[in-house]
């Protein structure tokens, strides 16, 4: 909390914003250079000037374009967008900044993941309203949600700030998670079966672990190995295994560490069993209609 000396607790409301679909303000720590010690109200028929008695003997008037001779700072941080979906990751691009600096620089700086992450930050300095992009830095950022954070200061100028929007498209791989699992199924077809190749496409750090349930019967584990980070598709062969019922259940072997799956790109080849025909390539954890019917 700012030095009592140096601050003082200001009530900003405005009673026609509810009237306007807007809040209507409410307590805010307003912060002097030099401290401020007394506020006074000047007295008299129509005079409203504020009088403020300072740490180092001066008395200034509340007015002016600066802070006796210093800019006035500004930062704010806006709320963190995840595009309605809390826990899936998207793909953001880059920010569009719609302001008007009045000539001050704004260094403008986009975070990731409830501000846990940050990017380059870039300086936007107009003359007017207008729209700047904000890059992500090199490449676009993988991420739950962004806000953006600014830092400018109002000397001459007054920075008035309108609308931002990030960029985003679709992730691959969007949920992070320990675990994936499909309760049994026959995938649709009467006869015993059995496994061909299987294509996982994952983005994980420690090793994953495949355990197939056969007639409800727990098969030893397969390892799939750690993609390091990456996007990337693992391709195994998994043991000759014979049954009707299914159960599939991909898991972090470390049991505290998240994955992220592609459900779109990961197969699994499945057909009769001694049938000499070709596989079908199922997309058992992303294509629900094969456990819900």
């Amino acid at each position: 909390m700012p030095d009592q000396t140096q601050a003082t607790l200001i009530l900003a409301f405005d009673s026609g914003a509810a009237s306007r679909g807007e809040a209507p303000g409410g307590w805010f720590w307003d912060i002097y250079t030099p401290g401020i010690v007394t506020h006074y109200g000047e007295e008299g028929s129509g005079v409203h000037a504020i009088l403020l008695g300072a740490l180092n003997g001066h008395l200034y008037q509340y007015i002016g374009p600066d802070d006796a001779g210093t800019p006035f700072p500004m930062e704010f941080t806006t709320p963190s967008r995840d595009q309605d979906d809390p826990r899936s990751n998207k793909l953001y691009g880059d920010i569009m900044l719609d302001a008007d600096t009045d000539g001050e620089n704004s260094i403008c700086t986009p975070f990731l993941n409830n501000n846990s992450i940050s990017l380059p930050p870039v300086t936007v300095n107009n003359i007017e309203r207008d729209i700047t992009t904000i890059p992500l830095g090199a490449v676009w950022q993988t991420a739950r949600n962004i806000s953006l954070n600014i830092v400018t200061s109002i000397t001459g100028g007054r920075p008035v700030f309108y609308i931002w929007e990030p960029r985003w498209t679709f992730e691959s791989a969007p949920i992070a998670a320990l675990s994936w699992e499909i309760s049994p199924s026959s995938f649709g077809m009467e006869n015993f079966k059995h496994i061909g190749l299987v294509k996982i496409t994952h983005v994980s750090t420690v090793d994953i672990n495949l355990i197939f349930t056969v007639d409800g019967v727990v098969q030893p584990s397969i390892t799939i190995p750690n993609s390091g980070g990456i996007y990337q598709q693992t391709i195994v062969r998994v043991p000759v295994m014979k049954g009707k019922i299914f159960k599939l259940r991909l898991e972090s072997s470390d049991g505290i560490t998240n994955l992220r799956l592609d459900p779109r790109d990961t197969f699994f080849e499945v057909k009769d069993w001694a049938d000499d025909g070709a596989y079908q390539q199922l997309r058992v954890f992303g294509d629900f209609s094969l456990v819900e019917g």
